[in-house]
């Protein structure tokens, strides 16, 4: 699921540079919310196969899909949507911006700033939509950030955001060092 969300946010962000937007947080905001869109059902998926309350329920992959559309219906593949889309926006947003302020590196050392400072960023709304997608309680994103801020107080919030960081930064250092480097070969 990450190349095709990975490619759907890189064909936006240039398809929205196309129509002539200048703005990188408008570009990047709109990159991340159709990337969004494409991952979220796989999300789903992954979250319910990790979560340790629905060890037992699922015993692979296709399994989980079959068991959740009998119980749940297809809408089940948007649970946690609008927070995978508030978190997308924010990291894309955050970190095409911050590509642009950091030209006097090199790019791998860019993609990799930008990608960890953009994951600090959107750590809250990536733990909201994971607690979303795992629980077998239906909660909105602002009661489920009630929730997590009144039992676990601002650090449930950040829960796992260093392995995210250094994961993010890793990820945002190979992606737009591979994407500059293709795009440079094909066009000459």
């Amino acid at each position: 699921s990450i190349v095709a969300a990975r490619g759907a946010c890189f064909i936006v962000y240039d398809l929205v540079d196309a129509l002539g937007v200048r703005s990188e947080v408008i570009k990047g905001a709109l990159a991340g919310g159709c990337e969004a869109v494409v991952v979220t059902p796989f999300q789903v998926v992954k979250v319910r196969m990790q979560s340790k309350d629905l060890l037992a329920k699922y015993t692979s992959p296709h399994h989980c899909i079959k068991l959740t559309l009998q119980e749940e219906g297809p809408q089940a593949f948007t649970l946690g949507l609008t927070a995978t889309i508030l978190r997308n926006c924010v990291w894309t947003a955050s970190y095409f911006s911050l590509l642009s302020l950091l030209t006097f590196l090199p790019i791998s050392i860019a993609g990799f700033v930008a990608g960890s400072a953009s994951a600090a960023l959107n750590a809250p709304f990536d733990v909201i939509k994971s607690r979303q997608q795992g629980s077998p309680i239906k909660r909105s994103l602002p009661a489920t950030a009630v929730s997590i801020f009144k039992n676990e107080g601002i650090p449930g919030l950040y829960r796992g955001v260093v392995p995210k960081v250094l994961r993010m930064g890793l990820g945002g250092s190979v992606s737009i060092t591979t994407l500059r480097y293709v795009k440079g070969f094909l066009e000459g």
